[in-house]
């Protein structure tokens, strides 16, 4: 009988429904940060641009 009454209880629990709701909503973050920092995009190549040349000035500076 307690196992039927816990099984009940976890049916009627609507925390995993929260949770569902918020991996969903992380996966949506996760797909639109990968559209915009992924691929060839003029963003990530300007990304890149700035980290050689940060980088290429701080080897200057140690020789």
């Amino acid at each position: 009988m307690k196992f039927l009454q816990t099984l009940t209880r976890f049916a009627q629990d609507k925390r995993a429904v929260t949770a569902i709701e918020y991996g969903v909503l992380a996966a949506s973050i996760a797909l639109g940060i990968g559209a915009i920092f992924g691929g060839d995009s003029p963003f990530m190549e300007a990304l890149q641009g700035t980290f050689t040349s940060i980088t290429e000035q701080l080897q200057g500076t140690t020789e």
